[in-house]
Formats: structure tokens, sequence, C-alpha cells
């Protein structure tokens, strides 16, 4: 079995090496639990706060699916042609800009940045082998990474009324958001003041999840698209509001933490396998999505393999206190038990010395069940938490962030 872990240095945070097992408590049973028992362990809070002096769980929250059994699944990527490429494009980039689209502002951009407009690449038969395909108007920018099947689109108005035409205005100012809401917890009933009128943030997460279920890069059946946070930032006097967005394949959330990097303790090798299905859109004007960023052009492949029995929540607490250094306190901000999504790739890939996972598109994704427990940031840079991450059947444990 391989053992990847997080190559990186915090004074704050000093694991042991990670295996399943390690010295947890006697009182801990280590003995496979059905999602009911879990269910009714998350509800000792209280009694699991006071057991780990290492750990803070005064205020953690405990996601558990209310479901008794968890089916295996993969995640294909679809292929799509040159043509269908640039025709979910203009299908997303009408659908935001709200007017009719004209293939002739196709602008297609290499990896050394050179834009050919689409009179010119049209007649390249290796026009698919560009970096990004791109919708642009004085109005609407929008693009698909063609390597990675990314997409985003952006009305360029929002970037003028936030004060200049950076286009990364958006990447700028999502690290300070005047409030956040947790959606999976409860639908807040507060309202935002957009640019021509207050909307409930109740409101805007429907009208986007519904229109996002339908839309090229966002749909995907047999998962189901559910809001996970809203943040709400200024933009000129008034307020945007941006809101994440997760997925559920039969009732039980997917990994959707953008960030992971891992490596290959055995070989050194950073093989980034770890990855996660997410998707958000913003609000600027009410009963609108101004700006949208994505990547899941997948078919679901269901599997035979399914579980009823995993490593408990307890158990799961207790190799983390176990791992950490007991020196320090550590917040836990939240504990999930969802799928984590991994990715498959050719066979032999990692004998090319310069071979990087993330731009290449792998042959799968494969879903299986993890606990993954967020901890809060240690002075690690750029990371707002540090994750534990532990196969729920086998019980291999990850450090990422």
């Amino acid at each position: 079995m391989r053992k990847r872990i997080l190559a990186f240095v915090s004074a704050a945070v000093l694991f042991t090496t990670l295996t399943a097992c390690g010295n947890m408590e006697k009182s801990v049973s280590n003995s496979p639990k059905t999602l009911n028992e879990i269910r009714a362990e998350a509800e000792k809070q209280i009694e699991l706060d006071a057991r780990y002096e290492n750990l803070d769980l005064s205020q953690t929250v405990f996601f558990v699916p209310n479901v008794d059994k968890i089916n295996n699944f993969s995640l294909v990527p679809v292929a799509l042609s040159v043509e269908e490429r640039e025709a979910k494009l203009l299908e997303v980039a009408e659908i935001i800009g709200g007017e009719k689209t004209d293939i002739k502002n196709i602008v297609y951009t290499t990896l050394e940045l050179e834009q050919i407009p689409y009179s010119t690449a049209k007649n390249d038969t290796k026009r698919g082998e560009y970096y990004f395909v791109k919708y642009l108007t004085d109005e609407l920018d929008a693009g698909i990474n063609i390597g990675g099947n990314y997409i985003y689109a952006r009305k360029k108005e929002i970037a003028r009324i936030a004060g200049g035409e950076n286009e990364d205005y958006w990447v700028d100012r999502t690290g300070n958001p005047a409030k956040t809401y947790n959606l999976r917890k409860s639908m807040p009933e507060a309202t935002v003041s957009l640019l021509n009128g207050e909307q409930k943030i109740s409101e805007i997460a429907e009208l986007m999840t519904n229109r996002l279920s339908e839309m090229p890069f966002f749909r995907i059946d047999g998962l189901n698209l559910c809001a996970d946070e809203a943040q709400i930032y200024s933009l000129g006097e008034k307020s945007a509001v941006n809101i994440s967005f997760f997925y559920e394949y039969k009732g039980v959330p997917i990994d959707n933490y953008f960030r992971g990097y891992g490596m290959n303790i055995e070989t050194g090798v950073y093989d980034s396998l770890r990855t996660s299905l997410k998707c958000e859109a913003s609000a600027a004007w009410t009963n609108s999505i101004d700006e949208l960023y994505g990547a899941h052009l997948y078919t679901v492949e269901e599997t035979q393999t399914s579980s009823d029995r995993f490593i408990g929540l307890e158990t799961f607490l207790a190799m983390i206190s176990d791992k950490l250094t007991g020196n320090s306190k550590f917040k836990v901000d939240s504990v999930e038990f969802v799928y984590g999504v991994e990715r498959v790739l050719p066979e032999g890939f990692y004998k090319t010395p310069d071979a990087k996972p993330f731009e290449y598109t792998p042959i799968r994704f494969d879903a299986k069940p993890v606990w993954i427990a967020y901890i809060a940031k240690s002075g690690i840079a750029e990371t707002p938490h540090i994750r534990i991450v532990m196969d729920a059947v086998s019980g291999e444990l990850e450090l990422l962030k």
C-alpha cells in the first residue's frame, strides 16, 4: 500500500510517521462501525472534547451522512471534439451574458499566451491542442481550459465597479469576505445589498443551484449539486455574494476542497493524486449569475463495491490525537465523512521524470469513503486549513494542505 504525506515544514505541527495504527487510547474501540453508530458518536461532542487534550473539539462541526451504505463509484472524463467544446462555450457565454453569442468572438490562446482569432484558428487542425479557448467581448470574458476542462465566465462590468480593469479582481478579493455563511449547516434568512436591490442569500443559493445544475460543466448526471458556503464581498458601495458548491452521490457529499498536494514518501515523487469536485458562482445583481468557475465534465461509472462498516469517528479522532504533537492544542473546525476523489493515471506514468499529473487528463477518478478533519491554520502560508484524510475502510492516513 502506498503511503503519502505532504512535504512542508511547520513549527506548529509535528507528525510522527503516518500509519494506520498507533498508540491509541485503549478505551477507544477500533472495530468497524455502522454509520448509525457513527452518527451516535458524533452526538457526544462534549465527551469527545474532554477525551483528547491536544484537540479542541468544542466548536467542531461533524458531518455524517444520513445513509446506511456507501457505494463506491468512478468519474470518467468526457472527451470533446473542438466543435463540441466551442458549442458548450457559446452556450455558457450566452447564459451569463444574456445575449446571442457570435462564434466570431471566440479566441484561442496558446501556452505562450498568444491569442489567435477564430477566423485564423478555425482552419488549424491542431486548434484542439491549444491551452484555452475563450469567448471575449467588451462585456464578457469566458473560457475553457482545453486540457483540464476547466471553465470560467465573468462579466467585465463587475471588475470596473470593483475599482479597476484587473481581470483577477475576483481572486484578489476572495481572501477578505465581509461575512461568511455555512449553507450546509443551515440556510440563513439574511439578505445582501446587491447592485440593483436586496435579495435573500437563500434565494440566491436556490437560483444558482437550479441554473448551474442544467449548465454544461456543472451538470453531472447521477450527482446532485448542493450549496456549501456563501461569502459576501464589497462591490463599490454595494455587495456581491460568492457561493461555493459541492456534489453529492446517493446522499453522501464529495470532497470539494480545492487545495491538496501529496508526496509518495517511498519514492519522493510528488504524485498529487488527491483531487476534488468544486465549483463556484457569484451574483452582483439580483436573480443573476454574473461569474462562475467549474471543472466538471464527467460521467458517473457505478461499481459493485459497497461498504456498511467503517472506521469509527472516535477511532479517527484518537488516531489524529496520537499523531499530533501533544505540546499544542489544535482547533478542529470540522470533521466530515465524505467521498474522497483520487486521480487514476496511465500505467507507468511516473516513469517519465517530468510528468505533471495536473497537466494530464486522468483515465478516471475513483471515489471512496474517507474521513477528513479540518484543523485551523497554524502558520502555514496561503492555507486556511491543514487536512488529515483517512480512508474510512483501510485506515490509510494522509496529511494534506
